[in-house]
């Protein structure tokens, strides 16, 4: 069958989210390499010394961002090529980039409205003004590059997702219905991808967070490594569409719903964690009033929960496509 127009189209835009995630990378590899003090301005004073953890955070960042890049490319080779893989690919990148997207673009929105920007450090009483206009001028581009990559993800999500374009990808053979549907992917991958970060967060500087309570040494590996095996766990479980790890990704989203609602009902704690969490990464608190971070902290964990509960709602929408529900629903196709 043709290769569809739009296919192509897709496939370059693809290539230039890929260039623009390869120089991502090299942004951060630049910082991890020079530091603060080598991108200072000549004669300007010296910046306050980074973190000993900052460089190697962003050499982390830039292997990650690589890997992205990497990806984009081979799924755009694929895509050129009809490779059914390659859709699915696409469909996975473009879910992750509506979910992020969409969350991104919709918290900064509520803070640029809800608040006002807090005072910057450091800036001349008589240019704050300015700087406060320069501020959200920033801040409204970001929102319009969230809201983007929103759309271009859902973009991906709704064309690739044509009977029309499917056909072409399985070379004009009949379709079956009753495969791993794309947000199920979509919640599978995201796992996949957050079990090594939980991993290299177990070395990392940052305290684990559970229930309001910070924990560090052989604590914080524990929990970290631990959630790190069980996200790659539910990840594998959710791609094979076994009912062990839809049950398992219901456990754990129930567990972060109850962290976050302890956060979110417990203030001190909130406020307790960023001086401990500040404190151990080497990172001055930012001079924000106390009311200005609890609302900060409450949008998030209360976001979080609407998130969890949607990821909950879709896992059980889709339940009949897991374990033995879905070769039972398929099994007189299978015969026939």
């Amino acid at each position: 069958m043709k290769r569809p127009t739009g296919v192509v189209v897709h496939g370059i835009l693809l290539a230039l989210v890929s260039l623009l995630m390869l120089v991502t990378a090299l942004i951060f590899a630049v910082g991890a390499t020079l530091g603060q003090n080598g991108l200072a301005a000549p004669g300007a004073p010296p910046p306050p010394a980074q973190p000993a953890w900052m460089a190697s955070f962003d050499l982390g960042l830039s292997v990650l961002f690589l890997g992205f890049a990497g990806w984009g490319v081979a799924t755009m080779a694929g895509l050129f090529g009809m490779r059914r893989w390659a859709r699915i690919s696409v469909l996975i990148i473009g879910g992750a980039l509506a979910v992020v997207g969409a969350i991104s673009l919709a918290f900064l929105v509520l803070m640029m409205v809800a608040f006002p920007a807090p005072p910057l450090a450091g800036v001349d009483p008589s240019q704050a003004r300015l700087a406060q206009s320069m501020l959200k001028v920033v801040l409204s581009l970001i929102a319009v590059f969230y809201g983007l990559m929103a759309a271009l993800g859902v973009v991906w999500l709704v064309y690739f997702n044509r009977r029309q374009v499917r056909e072409a990808f399985a070379g004009g053979a009949p379709l079956v219905e009753g495969g791993r549907p794309v947000l199920i992917g979509v919640i599978a991958v995201l796992n996949i991808l957050g079990a090594p970060v939980c991993l290299l967060a177990a070395w990392g500087p940052l305290p684990a967070i559970l229930f309001g309570f910070t924990f560090h040494g052989a604590a914080k590996v524990a929990i970290y490594a631990g959630f790190g095996l069980l996200e790659g766990a539910v990840g594998a479980g959710l791609w094979q569409l076994k009912e062990w790890g839809r049950r398992l990704e219901l456990a754990l989203l129930g567990l972060g719903a109850v962290h976050c609602l302890v956060l979110l009902v417990w203030p001190a704690s909130l406020m307790r964690m960023n001086a401990e969490v500040s404190r151990t990464m080497q990172v001055p608190q930012q001079p924000w009033t106390a009311h200005f971070q609890l609302t900060l902290y409450r949008g998030t964990f209360g976001f979080s929960i609407l998130l969890i509960a949607a990821i909950m709602v879709a896992l059980h929408a889709y339940r009949d496509r897991f374990g033995s529900r879905q070769e039972k629903r398929l099994g007189p196709v299978l015969v026939q």
